[in-house]
């Protein structure tokens, strides 16, 4: 009974250890990949992050940090998002009107 007891705590523990360790694993290689996503999506140019980083350091003032920042999300936005449809004439209303 008390060795049963015992082979339960310790591989308790180590399930415990190997979860652990898997965990730091991920962890590890996710902040390695979004870091090699972060520097090489932005190849010769800034990311809004260095920009950040610009503006807590003293190189940018909150004015610039900002325009630049709405300038960022207003391309992203463009890029992303499906433009509007432009106002054509409804083809409709002018049968409505024969």
């Amino acid at each position: 009974m008390v060795s049963t007891l015992v082979h339960l705590v310790l591989g308790g523990i180590a399930l415990l250890v190997l979860g652990v360790i898997g965990y730091m694993t991920v962890r590890v290689i996710r902040r390695k990949v979004l870091d090699q996503d972060v520097t090489s999506g932005s190849a010769g140019s800034f990311t809004l992050l260095d920009f950040k980083r610009m503006y807590e350091n003293g190189e940018l003032t909150e004015e610039e940090y900002l325009r630049i920042k709405a300038k960022s999300a207003a391309r992203m936005k463009e890029q992303f998002l499906p433009s509007e449809p432009t106002d054509l004439p409804d083809q409709n209303s002018d049968e409505n009107q024969k």
